[in-house]
């Protein structure tokens, strides 16, 4: 039998003990790692918040044109149809990730952390 060489193969001549290149690897990807999810955070809570300026700011159009009286281009079965739309009833819908709530869906996959 012939004695086992260390230094053939492709992988390097480290034993379990010094894989200190390895741990150092696996400390640079977790770091990448949780940085990205925050960052995906972010992006949801940035998104959440944008929906909300547009929210006040077309409700702030509507109230300007109903106190200026400039209501004549407004069609109020099509403003409730959509306004029901829009409001009831995707509570009503069994997924959970088109259902209105406080935080988005992107936060909701975030938060469920990563699958390993």
């Amino acid at each position: 039998m012939a004695p086992l060489d260390m230094g053939a193969g492709p992988f390097p001549p480290w034993n379990i003990i010094e894989n200190a290149p390895l741990a150092g690897i696996q400390q640079r990807l977790l770091t990448e790692l949780f940085s990205l999810r925050n960052r995906v955070s972010d992006m949801a809570a940035q998104s959440d918040l944008l929906i909300q300026q547009v929210r006040a700011s077309s409700r702030w159009e509507l109230m300007k044109e109903w106190l200026e009286r400039r209501t004549e281009h407004w069609d109020p079965s099509e403003e409730s149809r959509q306004y029901l739309f829009w409001s009831v009833e995707p509570t009503r819908l069994a997924d959970a990730s088109l259902r209105v709530g406080s935080e988005s869906a992107a936060e909701s996959w975030v938060s469920a952390g990563p699958p390993f």
